[in-house]
């Protein structure tokens, strides 16, 4: 008897390996097809396409491909909501770092003037690459435009110390200065 069902129980993984690897297989012969589609131009066939196999089977690579094609194709809200889609489902792609699918839907939300939710975003792409001058700017940008001169003149401070010729950066801490009340008459 224990015979039998050590036997059951080698076939049922023996099955289990089988599927995965069918499964597997099947997600990279899409991934194929669908990069032809998109390099010969036709983008809505791609869409469908990456929206059927999703349908089977969650998967990061083409969430990503899925999100960067709805942005080629100028459909903004569907490629917010495919990043999404990776940051929720923890599915991040193996073409690209967590913290690009972070600056790539803080910039977005971004250009769609969801600023609150760009911020947290790009905060969170700050927390890993503190040196990336274009996000410091960005930061800087939303929190002055919210009027929270004490977050932005951290960052404008942080975008000096990388690059300390650019007279924007000084015209930034100016008004943050006036803003706060801090300035010599």
């Amino acid at each position: 008897i224990v015979i039998y069902f050590v036997l059951i129980i080698g076939l049922a993984l023996l099955g289990l390996m089988a599927y995965i690897i069918m499964a597997n297989v099947k997600v990279k012969q899409v991934k194929e097809k669908l990069k032809n589609l998109e390099d010969t131009g036709q983008l809505d066939e791609a869409v469908e396409e990456y929206e059927k196999a999703l349908k089977e089977k969650v998967d990061g690579d083409l969430l990503w491909r899925l999100a960067r094609l709805h942005e080629k194709m100028g459909k903004k809200n569907m490629a917010i909501t495919r990043l999404k889609d990776i940051i929720n489902t923890k599915k991040y792609p193996t073409i690209a770092e967590e913290s690009e699918v972070d600056l790539k839907l803080a910039n977005l939300l971004f250009q769609d003037e969801k600023d609150e939710e760009s911020f947290q975003y790009f905060i969170k792409y700050y927390q890993s690459k503190k040196d990336d001058q274009l996000v410091l700017h960005y930061l800087s940008l939303i929190a002055m435009g919210q009027r929270r001169c004490d977050i932005a003149i951290r960052f404008i401070k942080d975008l000096l110390e990388i690059n300390n010729k650019d007279a924007e950066y000084y015209l930034y801490a100016g008004i943050c200065e006036y803003e706060k009340g801090e300035y010599d008459n």
